[in-house]
């Protein structure tokens, strides 16, 4: 169902300037969730999303095989993981958290984002009741060798 529903969707954002991030199902027969998300290199458009989450609902209520009670088009949101190196962009300056494809886990400040998806990060490491602190080495490491990575909220 979910390659169908990929298939369908990738359909609709053909005429938008948005990519599929992901696509979540989840809840019981009666109540089945469809969540989306998108996601574009320039900033998210409420309108445009408006528009995407009333297609789809126009899209699953004409469908008998897509049983949702809800449908909910939204921007992947900064809890959710990376899945292209160009959704990175957007957030240069901040800070992330990185898994590599090796296990080792590491915080950075994103200082760069190349045409050849490598990163550059301005490495740090948790001090005095886990606040972050620049080491004041800068780290460059490609997109592929990234298992996950996630902005790092901050309430300073």
């Amino acid at each position: 169902m979910q390659e169908k529903l990929a298939g369908l969707i990738n359909q609709l954002l053909k005429e938008t300037k948005y990519t599929l991030i992901d696509l979540v199902i989840r809840g019981e027969k009666r109540s089945k969730v469809l969540e989306v998300y998108v996601d574009s290199v320039k900033d998210m458009d409420l309108e445009m999303l408006g528009s995407l989450n009333y297609k789809l609902n126009e899209l699953v209520e004409s469908d008998s095989s897509l049983d949702f009670s809800r449908v909910l088009v939204s921007s992947p949101g900064v809890d959710r993981p990376f899945r292209f190196s160009w959704q990175l962009v957007k957030h240069i300056g901040r800070t992330l958290e990185i898994e590599t494809c090796d296990g080792e886990i590491f915080f950075g400040k994103l200082t760069n984002v190349s045409n050849e998806s490598e990163l550059k990060l301005e490495e740090f490491k948790p001090g005095k009741k886990q606040i972050l602190k620049s080491t004041g080495k800068y780290r460059a490491i490609k997109f592929s060798d990234i298992k996950k990575s996630k902005v790092l909220i901050s309430f300073k």
